[in-house]
């Protein structure tokens, strides 16, 4: 089989990088890099282009305000650096004891738009839930174990032994 290759005519990065190409996760992850350095207060954890924030502390008034104060300073950073944030992609999660209600309205925002309140997020591919139990995540593998299977079990007749193996090993 011959392969036609073509060139496409070439344009001026004037800002950021080409998507596709071999340098950009490693200059993305340059470039992103320094965005911990915008608040001493909050944690960050940086993977790829996914972004977390931490913070902690017992009081929760304490805890909005100051949040939202450390988000003016990521806002300005991005603005600085000529990105934006997917805000319906952004959310917050406040950790409890399994006793300990939260009876008042957390507000967080970024960029005066506020962000989500959920009670479960997905971290590195583990989900995670407001009491950091394991229940939402085993829910979330049992599910996609049992779909897998169920697909498995519709073509087990097409494939091989080794091959339905294979595909058990790397789902499951």
């Amino acid at each position: 089989m011959k392969y036609k290759f073509e060139k496409s005519e070439g344009l001026t990065v004037k800002c950021g990088v080409p998507q596709g190409s071999v340098l950009g996760p490693l200059l993305f992850l340059i470039y992103m890099n320094d965005i911990s350095r915008c608040s001493e207060i909050l944690s960050v954890i940086l993977f790829a282009d996914d972004t977390n924030l931490f913070y902690s502390h017992k009081n929760i008034d304490t805890l909005s305000k100051t949040v939202n104060q450390e988000l003016k300073k990521i806002e300005r950073w991005l603005c600085a650096n000529k990105l934006s944030l997917h805000i319906k992609k952004t959310r917050f999660i406040i950790f409890k004891s399994k006793k300990r209600k939260l009876n008042q309205t957390v507000s967080i925002k970024i960029n005066e738009q506020p962000i989500k309140l959920v009670k479960y997020t997905k971290f590195l591919g583990v989900y995670i839930d407001e009491k950091l139990s394991w229940k939402h995540h085993i829910d979330k593998v049992v599910s996609k174990i049992s779909k897998m299977t169920g697909i498995m079990a519709k073509v087990r007749h097409y494939l091989s032994l080794k091959t339905l193996q294979t595909i058990y090993y790397t789902i499951v």
